[in-house]
Protein backbone atom coordinates (compact mmCIF):
# COMPACT_ATOMS: atom_id res chain seq x y z
CA UNK A 1 0.00 0.00 0.00
CA UNK A 2 1.38 3.38 -0.79
CA UNK A 3 2.04 6.40 1.67
CA UNK A 4 -1.43 8.43 2.06
CA UNK A 5 -1.06 11.94 3.05
CA UNK A 6 -3.70 14.43 3.42
CA UNK A 7 -3.56 17.35 1.08
CA UNK A 8 -2.04 20.39 2.98
CA UNK A 9 -3.95 22.97 3.48
CA UNK A 10 -3.01 26.81 1.62
CA UNK A 11 -0.74 28.69 3.32
CA UNK A 12 -0.92 32.10 4.45
CA UNK A 13 0.25 34.74 2.66
CA UNK A 14 3.64 35.33 3.03
CA UNK A 15 4.27 31.86 4.52
CA UNK A 16 6.69 29.42 3.46
CA UNK A 17 4.95 27.07 1.20
CA UNK A 18 8.14 24.38 0.96
CA UNK A 19 8.01 24.08 5.26
CA UNK A 20 4.40 23.81 4.81
CA UNK A 21 4.66 20.99 1.91
CA UNK A 22 7.51 19.38 4.16
CA UNK A 23 5.26 18.58 7.05
CA UNK A 24 2.52 16.66 4.89
CA UNK A 25 3.99 13.57 5.30
CA UNK A 26 2.36 10.03 6.69
CA UNK A 27 -0.99 11.75 7.56
CA UNK A 28 0.51 15.37 9.22
CA UNK A 29 3.11 14.11 11.55
CA UNK A 30 5.63 16.91 11.78
CA UNK A 31 8.94 16.39 9.75
CA UNK A 32 10.75 15.32 12.78
CA UNK A 33 8.85 12.69 13.60
CA UNK A 34 8.44 11.56 10.01
CA UNK A 35 11.86 11.35 9.28
CA UNK A 36 12.18 9.20 12.75
CA UNK A 37 9.75 6.77 11.77
CA UNK A 38 11.13 6.60 8.39
CA UNK A 39 14.57 6.07 9.46
CA UNK A 40 13.35 2.65 11.19
CA UNK A 41 13.74 1.03 7.50
CA UNK A 42 10.62 -0.51 8.76
CA UNK A 43 8.55 -3.47 6.76
CA UNK A 44 5.37 -1.97 8.12
CA UNK A 45 4.16 1.50 9.71
CA UNK A 46 0.79 2.01 11.44
CA UNK A 47 -0.82 5.25 11.83
CA UNK A 48 -2.70 4.67 15.36
CA UNK A 49 -5.32 7.17 16.97
CA UNK A 50 -5.43 7.82 20.68
CA UNK A 51 -8.15 5.52 21.06
CA UNK A 52 -5.45 2.62 19.71
CA UNK A 53 -7.35 2.79 16.24
CA UNK A 54 -5.38 1.77 12.79
CA UNK A 55 -6.34 4.73 10.48
CA UNK A 56 -3.62 4.16 8.14
CA UNK A 57 -1.12 1.46 7.08
CA UNK A 58 2.11 2.11 5.26
CA UNK A 59 3.61 -2.02 4.20
CA UNK A 60 7.45 -1.25 3.29
CA UNK A 61 7.88 -5.48 2.35
CA UNK A 62 5.95 -6.38 -0.49
CA UNK A 63 6.06 -9.97 1.07
CA UNK A 64 3.71 -8.23 3.41
CA UNK A 65 1.18 -7.16 1.00
CA UNK A 66 -1.19 -10.58 0.69
CA UNK A 67 -1.37 -10.75 3.94
CA UNK A 68 -4.76 -8.47 4.32
CA UNK A 69 -2.76 -5.74 6.38
CA UNK A 70 -5.04 -3.21 4.70
CA UNK A 71 -8.41 -4.44 6.19
CA UNK A 72 -6.52 -3.27 9.50
CA UNK A 73 -7.94 0.62 8.83
CA UNK A 74 -10.36 1.47 11.40
CA UNK A 75 -9.59 -1.66 14.13
CA UNK A 76 -8.21 -1.56 17.48
CA UNK A 77 -4.68 -2.26 16.99
CA UNK A 78 -4.83 -4.91 19.82
CA UNK A 79 -7.51 -6.77 17.61
CA UNK A 80 -5.28 -7.17 14.94
CA UNK A 81 -2.96 -9.47 17.10
CA UNK A 82 -3.67 -13.04 18.85
CA UNK A 83 -5.17 -12.43 22.30
CA UNK A 84 -2.04 -13.53 24.48
CA UNK A 85 -0.28 -10.70 22.99
CA UNK A 86 -2.97 -7.86 23.42
CA UNK A 87 -1.04 -6.24 26.87
CA UNK A 88 1.94 -5.84 24.75
CA UNK A 89 -0.18 -3.58 22.13
CA UNK A 90 -1.29 -2.17 25.38
CA UNK A 91 2.15 -1.63 27.37
CA UNK A 92 3.45 -0.53 23.32
CA UNK A 93 0.80 2.54 23.48
CA UNK A 94 1.11 3.25 27.13
CA UNK A 95 5.33 3.36 26.19
CA UNK A 96 5.58 5.31 22.84
CA UNK A 97 8.68 7.30 22.35
CA UNK A 98 10.94 4.82 24.43
CA UNK A 99 13.24 3.83 21.33
CA UNK A 100 14.38 1.18 22.98
CA UNK A 101 11.31 -0.80 23.36
CA UNK A 102 10.72 -3.14 20.83
CA UNK A 103 7.87 -5.77 21.40
CA UNK A 104 7.11 -9.13 19.50
CA UNK A 105 3.38 -9.96 18.55
CA UNK A 106 1.85 -12.76 16.02
CA UNK A 107 -0.80 -11.36 13.96
CA UNK A 108 -3.73 -13.69 12.96
CA UNK A 109 -4.00 -13.09 9.05
CA UNK A 110 -5.57 -15.21 6.12
CA UNK A 111 -2.13 -16.35 5.44
CA UNK A 112 -1.63 -17.97 9.34
CA UNK A 113 0.19 -16.18 11.90
CA UNK A 114 2.11 -13.05 11.06
CA UNK A 115 4.84 -12.59 13.75
CA UNK A 116 5.77 -8.57 13.89
CA UNK A 117 8.61 -6.84 16.23
CA UNK A 118 7.02 -3.39 16.68
CA UNK A 119 8.42 0.12 18.05
CA UNK A 120 5.96 2.60 19.14
CA UNK A 121 6.35 6.43 18.35
CA UNK A 122 4.43 9.40 19.28
CA UNK A 123 3.42 11.92 17.15
CA UNK A 124 2.38 14.85 19.14
CA UNK A 125 0.43 15.84 21.60
CA UNK A 126 -2.77 14.30 20.21
CA UNK A 127 -2.12 10.87 21.29
CA UNK A 128 -1.10 9.66 18.16
CA UNK A 129 1.29 7.05 17.37
CA UNK A 130 3.37 5.84 14.79
CA UNK A 131 4.30 1.77 15.02
CA UNK A 132 7.29 1.04 13.17
CA UNK A 133 7.02 -2.53 11.95
CA UNK A 134 9.57 -5.87 11.22
CA UNK A 135 8.50 -8.61 9.58
CA UNK A 136 10.26 -11.30 12.08
CA UNK A 137 8.81 -14.65 10.34
CA UNK A 138 12.16 -15.58 8.74
CA UNK A 139 13.57 -15.09 12.43
CA UNK A 140 10.57 -17.34 13.05
CA UNK A 141 11.75 -19.82 11.04
CA UNK A 142 15.17 -19.80 11.98
CA UNK A 143 14.10 -20.00 15.67
CA UNK A 144 12.13 -22.93 15.01
CA UNK A 145 14.91 -24.85 13.02
CA UNK A 146 17.37 -23.76 15.98
CA UNK A 147 15.05 -25.24 18.53
CA UNK A 148 14.26 -28.57 16.38
CA UNK A 149 18.36 -28.78 16.02
CA UNK A 150 18.25 -28.56 20.12
CA UNK A 151 15.72 -31.31 20.76
CA UNK A 152 17.57 -33.39 18.65
CA UNK A 153 20.77 -32.90 20.11
CA UNK A 154 19.01 -33.45 24.21
CA UNK A 155 17.29 -36.43 22.25
CA UNK A 156 20.89 -38.09 21.56
CA UNK A 157 22.28 -36.74 24.69
CA UNK A 158 19.64 -38.78 26.25
CA UNK A 159 20.52 -41.94 24.42
CA UNK A 160 24.20 -41.38 24.72
CA UNK A 161 23.45 -41.42 28.32
CA UNK A 162 21.38 -44.45 28.71
CA UNK A 163 23.82 -46.54 26.07
CA UNK A 164 26.57 -45.80 28.32
CA UNK A 165 24.74 -46.56 31.58
CA UNK A 166 24.03 -50.11 29.41
CA UNK A 167 27.53 -50.29 28.90
CA UNK A 168 28.85 -49.76 32.40
CA UNK A 169 26.39 -52.22 34.00
CA UNK A 170 27.36 -54.85 31.28
CA UNK A 171 31.25 -53.69 31.83
CA UNK A 172 30.73 -54.07 35.50
CA UNK A 173 28.52 -57.22 35.68
CA UNK A 174 30.62 -58.98 33.29
CA UNK A 175 32.24 -62.34 34.56
CA UNK A 176 35.34 -61.65 32.08
CA UNK A 177 38.05 -59.80 33.58
CA UNK A 178 37.92 -56.63 30.72
CA UNK A 179 40.89 -54.24 30.23
CA UNK A 180 40.90 -51.12 27.86
CA UNK A 181 43.94 -50.19 26.68
CA UNK A 182 44.84 -47.40 24.40
CA UNK A 183 46.58 -49.19 21.07
CA UNK A 184 49.08 -45.65 20.80
CA UNK A 185 50.34 -44.86 24.36
CA UNK A 186 49.44 -49.03 25.57
CA UNK A 187 48.52 -47.71 28.53
CA UNK A 188 45.17 -48.89 30.68
CA UNK A 189 42.26 -46.45 30.39
CA UNK A 190 39.56 -48.52 32.48
CA UNK A 191 39.57 -51.97 33.69
CA UNK A 192 36.40 -53.99 35.11
CA UNK A 193 35.70 -55.30 38.88
CA UNK A 194 36.68 -58.72 37.38
CA UNK A 195 40.19 -57.39 36.11
CA UNK A 196 41.15 -55.86 39.36
CA UNK A 197 40.37 -59.60 40.61
CA UNK A 198 42.53 -60.97 38.03
CA UNK A 199 45.07 -58.71 39.19
CA UNK A 200 44.92 -59.92 42.73
CA UNK A 201 42.94 -56.82 44.13
CA UNK A 202 45.75 -54.33 44.79
CA UNK A 203 44.61 -51.27 45.75
CA UNK A 204 46.91 -49.95 43.37
CA UNK A 205 45.26 -48.47 40.50
CA UNK A 206 45.21 -50.03 37.22
CA UNK A 207 44.51 -47.35 35.36
CA UNK A 208 47.24 -45.52 33.63
CA UNK A 209 49.93 -48.51 34.07
CA UNK A 210 51.23 -49.63 31.33
CA UNK A 211 49.40 -52.51 30.14
CA UNK A 212 52.37 -55.16 29.83
CA UNK A 213 53.32 -54.22 33.32
CA UNK A 214 50.20 -56.71 34.02
CA UNK A 215 51.85 -59.36 32.23
CA UNK A 216 54.58 -61.79 33.27
CA UNK A 217 57.75 -60.61 31.54
CA UNK A 218 58.12 -64.18 29.63
CA UNK A 219 54.46 -63.64 28.14
CA UNK A 220 54.87 -59.74 27.02
CA UNK A 221 55.46 -60.98 23.79
CA UNK A 222 52.72 -62.50 23.15
CA UNK A 223 50.65 -59.79 24.54
CA UNK A 224 52.34 -57.49 22.62
CA UNK A 225 51.70 -59.40 19.64
CA UNK A 226 47.97 -59.58 20.19
CA UNK A 227 48.01 -55.96 20.66
CA UNK A 228 49.50 -54.80 17.33
CA UNK A 229 47.29 -57.48 15.99
CA UNK A 230 44.07 -56.23 17.45
CA UNK A 231 45.04 -52.18 16.63
CA UNK A 232 46.11 -53.27 12.72
CA UNK A 233 42.45 -55.11 12.86
CA UNK A 234 44.23 -58.25 11.54
CA UNK A 235 42.20 -61.81 13.31
CA UNK A 236 44.62 -63.82 15.50
CA UNK A 237 43.45 -66.70 17.66
CA UNK A 238 43.28 -66.08 21.67
CA UNK A 239 46.87 -66.40 23.41
CA UNK A 240 47.52 -68.71 27.13
CA UNK A 241 49.01 -65.97 28.83
CA UNK A 242 50.29 -65.40 32.56
CA UNK A 243 49.30 -62.43 34.53
CA UNK A 244 52.12 -60.66 36.56
CA UNK A 245 51.19 -62.88 39.65
CA UNK A 246 51.88 -66.24 37.24
CA UNK A 247 47.53 -66.83 37.13
CA UNK A 248 47.19 -68.13 33.89
CA UNK A 249 44.49 -66.61 31.55
CA UNK A 250 43.62 -66.82 28.03
CA UNK A 251 43.78 -63.54 26.40
CA UNK A 252 42.03 -62.14 23.15
CA UNK A 253 41.68 -58.57 22.68
CA UNK A 254 39.75 -56.72 19.78
CA UNK A 255 40.47 -52.77 18.51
Amino acid sequence: MNLRSAPAAAPAHGEDRTTDARVSVLGGLSLATATRALAASSDLALIIDSAGVIRDVVIGNAELADCGIEFWVNRRWADTVQPENRIKIDELLAGAGDPARWRQVNHSTENGDLPMRYLAVRTGEDGGVVAIGRDMRAAAVFQQRLLRAQQSMERDSLRLRQLEARYRLLFDTAIEAIVVVDATTRRVIEANPRARLLEGGDSAPIEGRAFTALIHPEDRDSAVALLGAAAASEPRQPANVRMVDGKPCQMSMTL
